[in-house]
């Protein structure tokens, strides 16, 4: 985390700007104290490529995204019935 004076961020927001991009947190103080804090909007790989694919209107973004949301492990399949019990609650 790095804090800077409102003073600073007025002469240089492009550099705390810049710090907030590259995953740092800047609390930006007024009178010594806390007045804003600024991070990345966007802290993942998968939530950038979403956003941007979701900008275009590519539905397509949806199955990339849970692709790369999908826990590692062994991947076994599930019945009908299952499905119908974990949705229906049957």
């Amino acid at each position: 985390m790095t804090t800077i004076s409102m003073d600073e961020f007025r002469r240089d927001s492009a550099a705390a700007i810049l710090l907030a991009q590259q995953g740092e947190i800047v609390v930006v103080t007024e009178a010594g104290k806390p007045a804003i804090q600024i991070s990345a909007a966007s802290t993942s790989p998968a939530e950038a490529l979403a956003d941007e694919q979701m900008e275009t209107g590519s539905l397509s973004w949806m199955c990339e995204l849970g692709e790369r949301l999908t826990p590692p492990g062994p991947i076994t399949s599930i019945s009908n019935e299952e499905i119908d019990r974990i949705v229906y609650g049957l």
